[in-house]
Protein backbone atom coordinates (compact mmCIF):
# COMPACT_ATOMS: atom_id res chain seq x y z
CA UNK A 1 0.00 0.00 0.00
CA UNK A 2 1.47 3.30 -0.94
CA UNK A 3 1.05 6.55 1.47
CA UNK A 4 0.23 9.61 -0.31
CA UNK A 5 2.80 12.77 -0.31
CA UNK A 6 2.38 16.46 0.03
CA UNK A 7 -0.74 18.32 0.32
CA UNK A 8 -2.67 14.85 -1.12
CA UNK A 9 -1.56 13.45 1.93
CA UNK A 10 -3.65 15.76 4.27
CA UNK A 11 -7.12 15.36 2.73
CA UNK A 12 -9.52 13.48 4.40
CA UNK A 13 -12.34 11.90 2.14
CA UNK A 14 -14.15 9.89 4.94
CA UNK A 15 -17.18 12.10 4.42
CA UNK A 16 -17.54 11.71 0.31
CA UNK A 17 -16.08 8.16 -0.07
CA UNK A 18 -18.79 4.66 0.58
CA UNK A 19 -17.69 2.39 2.57
CA UNK A 20 -16.69 -1.02 1.95
CA UNK A 21 -19.34 -3.32 1.69
CA UNK A 22 -20.23 -6.09 4.18
CA UNK A 23 -20.94 -9.32 3.79
CA UNK A 24 -24.33 -9.03 6.07
CA UNK A 25 -25.82 -7.37 3.57
CA UNK A 26 -28.81 -6.69 6.50
CA UNK A 27 -27.25 -4.22 8.19
CA UNK A 28 -26.74 -2.19 5.00
CA UNK A 29 -29.99 -2.92 2.97
CA UNK A 30 -32.14 -2.41 5.83
CA UNK A 31 -30.80 -0.16 8.01
CA UNK A 32 -34.17 1.88 7.94
CA UNK A 33 -36.85 -0.89 7.18
CA UNK A 34 -40.01 0.01 5.76
CA UNK A 35 -43.17 -2.72 6.21
CA UNK A 36 -43.76 -2.58 2.66
CA UNK A 37 -47.28 -4.10 3.62
CA UNK A 38 -47.05 -6.76 0.98
CA UNK A 39 -49.64 -9.47 2.26
CA UNK A 40 -52.07 -6.55 1.36
CA UNK A 41 -50.73 -7.06 -2.43
CA UNK A 42 -52.99 -8.02 -5.18
CA UNK A 43 -50.33 -10.66 -6.08
CA UNK A 44 -50.36 -11.82 -2.40
CA UNK A 45 -53.65 -12.32 -1.68
CA UNK A 46 -55.58 -13.16 -4.98
CA UNK A 47 -52.79 -14.06 -7.42
CA UNK A 48 -50.45 -16.40 -5.74
CA UNK A 49 -53.31 -18.82 -4.06
CA UNK A 50 -55.54 -18.61 -7.53
CA UNK A 51 -52.37 -19.96 -9.95
CA UNK A 52 -51.27 -22.34 -7.15
CA UNK A 53 -52.47 -25.09 -8.84
CA UNK A 54 -52.59 -23.75 -12.35
CA UNK A 55 -48.37 -24.02 -11.89
CA UNK A 56 -48.47 -27.46 -9.59
CA UNK A 57 -50.87 -29.28 -12.15
CA UNK A 58 -49.58 -27.95 -15.32
CA UNK A 59 -53.52 -26.64 -16.17
CA UNK A 60 -53.78 -23.21 -18.37
CA UNK A 61 -55.80 -20.26 -16.01
CA UNK A 62 -57.54 -17.72 -16.82
CA UNK A 63 -58.55 -15.00 -14.47
CA UNK A 64 -60.14 -11.62 -14.78
CA UNK A 65 -59.15 -8.76 -12.33
CA UNK A 66 -59.85 -5.13 -11.53
CA UNK A 67 -56.91 -3.24 -10.71
CA UNK A 68 -55.71 0.34 -9.69
CA UNK A 69 -52.49 2.12 -9.79
CA UNK A 70 -51.81 1.81 -6.62
CA UNK A 71 -50.78 -2.11 -8.09
CA UNK A 72 -47.67 -1.02 -9.52
CA UNK A 73 -46.09 -4.03 -9.69
CA UNK A 74 -48.95 -6.22 -10.76
CA UNK A 75 -47.94 -10.16 -11.02
CA UNK A 76 -43.84 -9.63 -9.90
CA UNK A 77 -44.33 -11.18 -6.50
CA UNK A 78 -46.38 -14.12 -8.68
CA UNK A 79 -43.39 -14.47 -11.30
CA UNK A 80 -41.11 -14.28 -8.34
CA UNK A 81 -42.59 -16.74 -6.14
CA UNK A 82 -42.51 -19.98 -9.45
CA UNK A 83 -39.29 -19.03 -10.63
CA UNK A 84 -38.20 -19.62 -6.40
CA UNK A 85 -40.39 -22.23 -6.18
CA UNK A 86 -41.05 -24.13 -9.43
CA UNK A 87 -37.82 -23.25 -11.76
CA UNK A 88 -37.86 -20.64 -14.94
CA UNK A 89 -39.11 -23.23 -17.09
CA UNK A 90 -42.23 -24.44 -14.82
CA UNK A 91 -44.63 -22.31 -16.93
CA UNK A 92 -46.03 -23.67 -20.82
CA UNK A 93 -46.80 -20.33 -22.77
CA UNK A 94 -49.89 -18.81 -21.87
CA UNK A 95 -50.33 -20.94 -18.48
CA UNK A 96 -51.85 -17.97 -17.05
CA UNK A 97 -53.68 -15.63 -18.74
CA UNK A 98 -54.31 -12.33 -16.45
CA UNK A 99 -57.27 -9.94 -17.66
CA UNK A 100 -56.46 -6.45 -15.77
CA UNK A 101 -59.25 -4.39 -16.15
CA UNK A 102 -58.72 -0.87 -14.38
CA UNK A 103 -55.65 1.88 -14.64
CA UNK A 104 -52.15 0.16 -14.32
CA UNK A 105 -48.96 1.25 -12.40
CA UNK A 106 -46.14 2.42 -14.38
CA UNK A 107 -44.11 -1.23 -13.55
CA UNK A 108 -47.31 -3.60 -14.53
CA UNK A 109 -45.84 -6.45 -15.87
CA UNK A 110 -42.29 -5.77 -15.01
CA UNK A 111 -40.22 -8.46 -14.50
CA UNK A 112 -42.52 -11.59 -15.63
CA UNK A 113 -41.46 -15.01 -16.18
CA UNK A 114 -42.33 -16.51 -19.79
CA UNK A 115 -45.49 -18.25 -19.64
CA UNK A 116 -47.57 -15.58 -18.43
CA UNK A 117 -49.63 -13.26 -20.23
CA UNK A 118 -50.98 -9.64 -19.52
CA UNK A 119 -53.77 -8.28 -20.56
CA UNK A 120 -54.80 -4.40 -19.81
CA UNK A 121 -57.96 -3.35 -20.64
CA UNK A 122 -58.50 0.51 -19.46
Amino acid sequence: QKSVQGKAGKLNLDKILKSLPTYNRTAVHFKDYKDNKLEKTIDYRILLPLCKNAVEKKEPIKLSLEVGNQSRTFATMLSSEILKTYGKDALDEDSIHIKAIGNAGNSFGAFLLKGIKLEIIG
